[in-house]
Formats: C-alpha cells, structure tokens, sequence
C-alpha cells in the first residue's frame, strides 16, 4: 500500500513539474496570456504585455502582419489581437528608426512596463485594450524622441 501510495505522490509531483516547465516556456516565449485564456483562466494585466515582452522577433513579425487582416485564428481574444498587432507594428518600426534591436527595446521599454503591471496603481493597466495600446504607443514614442531629437 505504502509503495502504491509513494508512486501516485511522485507520478503527481512529475506532472506538476512537467506543468511549470511548459508554463515557463510560455511565458519566456510570449504564449502565457494566450494560454490562460485558452484555459478558461482570467488573464492578469501583466500577461498581456508579455506577449511583446517575450516574443520572438520572428513572432513579433507574424503578429505584426495580422494587423492587415481581418480576422485570424488564434487563442488571443480578438480586441487584444488588434493590440498586439498594432504594437508588435509599432516595436518592429521603433527598432527600425532608432536602430536598437528589437530585443534591446524588450529590455529597455517593456520589462518595465510588464513589472509595473503588478501594481496597477502606478504602472499600466492592460484589463483594457485601447489604454494599454496608448500607454505601450506613448512609451515608444518617448523612446524615440529621446533616440532621434
């Protein structure tokens, strides 16, 4: 009994392990908001601009080209879709004007912005699409300023 016992506790333990590394690939890939959603799961302000965080370049350019379409299957609800789209845009032409890489400007302009998440009070507050796409878009373009006077 206590053998059968000690297998089903390691069995759950492994599984869970399993769980928090696939969590963790979504999150350092910028997957986690889509993912929770896809759950069923409130998706906390933070995870959404983590999906700019954390992406790829490559995906970055994908999300980018959705904002000429319509519509497009994903697991992302489609108002954030369009936010993503519109950012991803306005990341991969910041990195164009300034000449930073768009991994520099992950670092330096959204990091931040993701941590402030956490505080709502103070930081952005992403639980509305269109005040966080104004937020993200004002960052980037202080950016900017500051790059190219």
């Amino acid at each position: 009994m206590w053998q059968s016992t000690r297998k089903w506790k390691d069995h759950l333990e492994a599984t869970r392990a399993q769980q928090l590394v696939r969590e963790c690939e979504c999150f350092l890939t910028g997957r986690y908001a889509s993912v929770m959603h896809s759950q069923g799961l409130p998706v906390p302000d933070w995870a959404w601009v983590s999906v700019l965080t954390h992406a790829p370049a490559e995906q970055l350019v994908t999300y980018a080209a959705r904002a000429h379409r319509k519509r497009t299957r994903t697991r992302m609800p489609l108002q954030w879709q369009g936010a993503v789209a519109l950012l991803a845009q306005e990341l991969l032409i910041t990195a164009e004007i300034t000449g930073c890489s768009v991994e520099d400007l992950q670092r330096s302009i959204l990091l931040g912005m993701e941590l402030q998440c956490s505080r709502p009070a103070r930081g952005v507050t992403a639980t509305d699409p269109s005040r966080m796409f104004k937020e993200v878009q004002r960052a980037f373009g202080r950016f900017r300023d500051r790059s190219h006077p």
